[in-house]
């Protein structure tokens, strides 16, 4: 593994005690058995945690470009994702994950389990986990992955190798993308600002078009609704739900990953992994779409938020100053709605889209979720004008 982040590793860019710590357990050859990725949201720890079960499964802990592309998208074979169903990672789940764990791995040499958002899991869940800890199937590792390692049991907490994440800030990000991706200054700075200073975010947008496209069409979608009758808004929130369920069925449609090692599987086991891999695939087709939904969701409010830091600048020092917006491309735009619509209203808009998101966490009705945002932001981007002062930018 080379001192400096590459390849793989370099997601793991900002956070060197990260990549020591990580390196080190690689050099030994014996990994401890369990980890606890932690720290802020956004800081990288789900992308960090998969990099590192890439290097784990890889031959000699050197990464491979197939096995980190496997363990991104979920799909290798002897890597085991548990998530949250709903609000909660459920005992079933857990139970699952240590039948999953006593088997012969497939292709590596070890099996390795990543549980995300671990503090969901309930009493009963965290206790099964427990007694994993305390006997660990040989050779596999376990990470959890955890915004708030405080919700979680002390006695889980402690027999876990604990891997602090720091947050980076927003000029790190920028450095990155120029240094390490190649991207110019504007460039840099725009993903800097719409993924919120967030590297993996800003990655993200930089590697898949069709999120940056989600945003774009929401931003249009929002700067519209003033105009819009309700079947055009209702028609908006059917484009962007089928947009989504497109993007988890493009995975619903991948091939499976026990190709390789069918023919060596006797029938039951192979059944058992087919439902397994069948599971994982459906998992990571619902994470694709609820992802693509918060694009949505986050471009609504990204579009709202622009309307409340315009209208305050302002007010308070004037429109001869420009203000920083996520979305200056949009300014004209922004500019026009700031005659009408009340800052206080544009700040309940932000707030229905960040709710709706977190709602998404749950087993709702998508369709329903995206009619029911679009018809409230509909009414607020309608509401009765209100006076201002004159002298604005453009007027």
């Amino acid at each position: 593994m080379r001192d400096e982040p590459g390849g793989g590793w370099e997601r793991l860019y900002g956070q060197p005690e990260v990549l020591r710590e990580l390196r080190s357990c690689l050099q030994r050859g014996s990994p401890h058995h369990a980890y606890l990725f932690h720290g802020p949201r956004g800081v990288g720890k789900s992308e960090a945690a998969r990099v590192f079960a890439a290097a784990l499964l890889s031959p000699r802990g050197e990464l491979e470009d197939d096995i980190l592309r496997q363990s991104l998208q979920g799909t290798h074979p002897d890597l085991l994702l548990v998530e949250p169903e709903g609000v909660h990672i459920r005992i079933s789940q857990v139970q699952e994950m240590q039948r999953s764990l006593s088997l012969k791995p497939l292709e590596a040499g070890r099996t390795v389990a990543v549980v995300e958002e671990a503090e969901t899991m309930n009493e009963d869940a965290a206790n099964t986990l427990l007694k994993t800890l305390e006997e660990p199937p040989g050779g596999s590792v376990i990470i959890l992955v955890s915004s708030f390692p405080e919700r979680l049991l002390p006695t889980v907490v402690s027999r876990c190798r604990r891997i602090r994440f720091r947050p980076l800030k927003p000029r790190e990000v920028k450095a990155f993308l120029m240094e390490k991706r190649g991207v110019d200054a504007e460039e840099a700075e725009r993903l800097t600002r719409i993924s919120g200073g967030i590297l993996s975010r800003a990655i993200s947008f930089l590697e898949d078009e069709t999120r940056a496209a989600r945003r774009r069409e929401a931003l249009e979608m929002a700067s519209s609704l003033r105009d819009c009758a309700v079947h055009q808004v209702l028609d908006m929130a059917r484009r962007a739900v089928q947009g989504a369920e497109e993007a988890g069925g493009r995975v619903r449609g991948e091939g499976g990953e026990l190709g390789k090692v069918r023919e060596a599987l006797d029938g039951r086991t192979l059944q058992r992994l087919e439902k397994t891999d069948r599971d994982r695939r459906e998992r990571e087709a619902r994470r694709r779409r609820d992802q693509a939904l918060r694009d949505y969701l986050e471009g609504f409010g990204s579009w709202f938020r622009d309307v409340v830091v315009y209208s305050h600048l302002v007010e308070e020092v004037g429109a001869e100053k420009a203000p920083a917006l996520e979305n200056p491309e949009y300014a004209e735009a922004v500019h026009q709605a700031s005659h009408h619509l009340y800052p206080e209203l544009a700040v309940e808009a932000v707030r229905i889209c960040e709710k709706a998101a977190r709602l998404l966490s749950g087993n709702v009705n998508p369709q329903l979720l995206m009619e029911n945002v679009l018809l409230r932001l509909h009414a607020i981007a309608s509401s009765p004008g209100r006076p201002r002062d004159a002298g604005l930018i453009g007027s």
